[in-house]
């Protein structure tokens, strides 16, 4: 991962990067990264919007006498080498965090803790991936203190090759299950790809944050010497009097002789956040923010981007997680709105992709663990939902798609009562409330 020097000097006079011609402002480094299209078709073009040079690695779209172009044998490598050459520029704690479910959400109120006491920098939104990840690097600003780094993974080795980018001084899974299947072939192959975070950190003699409910991520952090642990009963960070409601979660959180145990209370809905909340704060507090501040952070932060939000209209309160969903996930979702809500609430519910060769048993398997539960109704919108529909006992209609579900959805969301709308992003189930409160 060598660096281009004509790329280094290049970067060094105005440190702005992008791989979209569309979004060019002006001075930027434009990079010919692969997607839909070729980017090498439209280095010309952002040279013409006003991009200051032309990272490209087909010297066919070069012009004659135009030495804004920098020639380079693959656009994505450069792109990241120059993220990991400017990440090092910085001496500061960098946690790399990862896991199957809960890591944006973790990165979100992580951020909002450490902000109370250190310029942080994070990833917006899930730019995660082996593209994202160089993005949000490259976007540090000078005097940034702390950095949260959120990873994602589809194929194995995707997190060691961005822990060898953004070479992270701490590592952070939140927990391992069943999602991006696709990519992966079996649970074991995306438990070891989770844990090239830990690998990397353990070999760089950097520290790790355990989540001690989950087994498998326990397992992987066996043979670190820096170590701390939250979650069950013996952890350095621990919670109890937890509290669950429509209106949020309240709990205690406690340190080992630390200081007395800081209630703490969030807008995020479900158990399944609660040890996002755990985490957020044993890493804030580790690394010197104040509980007090903590605490603060998480009863203020708001959930948003279709993930763990409630909206109101009258009598009806719809709990939107429309952001992502797998196995997991759904199941903790569908528990919760059961639990908090005081009729039968209905559920709106979306494939649930990327989970490769057994996708249609896990549907099937959804739907039969739901005969055990007070649904009210259900609405399966997707074809591999049809398989959920085909195992469920209670009432339900199936669509084929969001348009199709739109009007039927649209009159039952202004009944009085509760709802869950839950899918994977592909889905854009968000749609369905178009006009909701209005």
């Amino acid at each position: 991962m060598e660096l281009s020097a004509k790329l280094r000097e290049s970067f060094g006079e105005r440190r702005l990067v992008a791989y979209d011609s569309r979004k060019i402002k002006g001075g930027e480094i434009f990079f010919a990264i692969p997607g839909v299209q070729d980017g090498n078709d439209f280095a010309g073009e952002a040279l013409d919007r006003g991009a200051a040079f032309a990272v490209v690695d087909k010297a066919a779209v070069l012009r004659p006498g135009d030495d804004r172009f920098i020639v380079v044998s693959d656009a994505l490598i450069q792109l990241q080498a120059l993220a990991r050459y400017y990440r090092r520029q910085f001496r500061i704690p960098v946690l790399g965090l990862t896991g199957t479910n809960g890591k944006t959400t973790t990165k979100e109120l992580l951020s909002a803790c450490l902000a109370t006491t250190f310029r942080t920098h994070a990833n917006i939104g899930n730019l995660n991936n082996q593209i994202g990840v160089p993005e949000t690097l490259l976007a540090m600003p000078p005097g940034t203190e702390f950095a949260v780094i959120e990873m994602g993974a589809s194929k194995p080795g995707d997190i060691a090759e961005l822990c060898r980018i953004a070479e992270p001084t701490m590592g952070l899974i939140t927990n391992i299950g069943t999602a991006h299947m696709q990519g992966f072939g079996d649970e074991d192959s995306v438990k070891k790809t989770k844990g090239e975070l830990f690998d990397f950190i353990i070999s760089t003699a950097g520290k790790l944050w355990v989540n001690e409910t989950d087994l498998n991520v326990k397992g992987l952090a066996a043979n670190a010497n820096f170590r701390c642990s939250y979650g069950d009963s013996d952890s350095d960070f621990r919670m109890s009097d937890l509290q669950i409601s429509s209106s949020g979660l309240k709990m205690k959180i406690s340190g080992k002789g630390l200081w007395e145990a800081k209630q703490v209370e969030s807008h995020l809905g479900g158990e399944h956040n609660a040890i996002n909340i755990l985490a957020a704060f044993s890493v804030a507090v580790g690394s010197g923010v104040n509980p007090v501040l903590a605490a603060k952070a998480i009863g203020e932060f708001q959930p948003r981007s279709n993930r763990s939000q409630w909206l109101e209209s009258g009598e009806t309160r719809i709990f939107l997680d429309a952001y992502n969903a797998n196995p997991d996930s759904m199941r903790a979702a569908i528990r919760f709105i059961c639990e908090v809500s005081e009729t039968k609430p209905v559920l709106i519910l979306g494939d649930m992709k990327e989970l490769g060769g057994k996708e249609a048993d896990y549907h099937s398997e959804l739907g039969q663990w739901m005969n055990s539960l007070p649904v009210g109704q259900l609405i399966a919108v997707g074809p591999l939902m049809k398989h959920a529909v085909e195992s469920f006992r209670g009432k339900v209609i199936w669509f084929e798609n969001v348009q199709l579900a739109k009007e039927l959805a649209g009159e039952i969301l202004k009944k009085p009562g509760m709802a869950l709308i839950k899918g994977s992003r592909g889905m854009e189930l968000e749609k369905l409330l178009d006009g909701f409160g209005r």
